[in-house]
């Protein structure tokens, strides 16, 4: 995990504990980017994002049908 990461551990393990505390549910992990550099860069990087995410989820025991990860670049605006 990179060094800038740490901060969002306590989030990450909450999130963990909401996805337990839910058995029937599945969730979808999204990754996003802003818009400066090129399209495939950025659809990259926020496929790694959403993929960094889902492996911090699954290291931490959550099942992996119960996830899905894609990546929207900065096609899908927040």
């Amino acid at each position: 995990m990179l060094p800038q990461a740490n901060e969002y551990v306590q989030e990450l393990d909450e999130v963990v504990t909401v996805i337990n505390h839910n058995p029937g549910l599945r969730f979808e992990i999204q990754g996003h980017t802003d818009n400066v550099g090129s399209a495939a860069y950025n659809q990259k990087l926020s496929e790694k994002r959403a993929w960094a995410v889902k492996s911090y989820l699954l290291k931490h025991g959550v099942s992996k049908d119960r996830l899905t990860s894609k990546g929207f670049g900065f096609n899908l605006t927040l």
